[in-house]
């Protein structure tokens, strides 16, 4: 009878631990797709609104919660190494050679912004402001 009861046990456990095991993940292959260029940052504003940014100044754009992906001009060929937005419209990207570019049409458009620093691996914002 214990073996029995272990044996239900152990069924449910790895039954309950498959169930939930990486559900909603769906694989992408963008550079097959988009670009051949390093990836190097996501950031997403929202469920459905996403940025991706590379080398050579790639940046890919959803609003589909990542089903379509979509190539925009960066307006530079410098590698963009970290995204960040602070809603669907206003967000920067930064990489080498004290390269950062904001937007605030959701990068429809670029403008060139310097920050002094070589290279920039990360950029955060709190808001549209800061």
């Amino acid at each position: 009878m214990k073996k029995l009861l272990l044996l239900l046990i152990l069924h449910f456990t790895f039954y309950i631990i498959n169930c939930y095991a990486q559900q909603g993940w769906v694989s992408q292959n963008l550079n097959q797709i988009l670009t051949t260029n390093n990836l190097n940052s996501i950031c997403y504003s929202s469920n459905n609104s996403g940025w991706i940014v590379g080398d050579a100044g790639t940046i890919l754009n959803t609003n589909s919660g990542g089903l379509q992906w979509f190539i925009q001009s960066s307006g530079t060929d410098r590698n963009l190494n970290s995204v960040f937005f602070v809603n669907d419209y206003i967000g920067w990207a930064a990489g080498d050679n004290q390269k950062i570019i904001k937007t605030t049409d959701g990068g429809q458009s670029w403008v060139n912004q310097s920050s002094g620093t070589f290279r920039i691996r990360a950029i955060y914002f709190v808001d549209e402001k800061f």
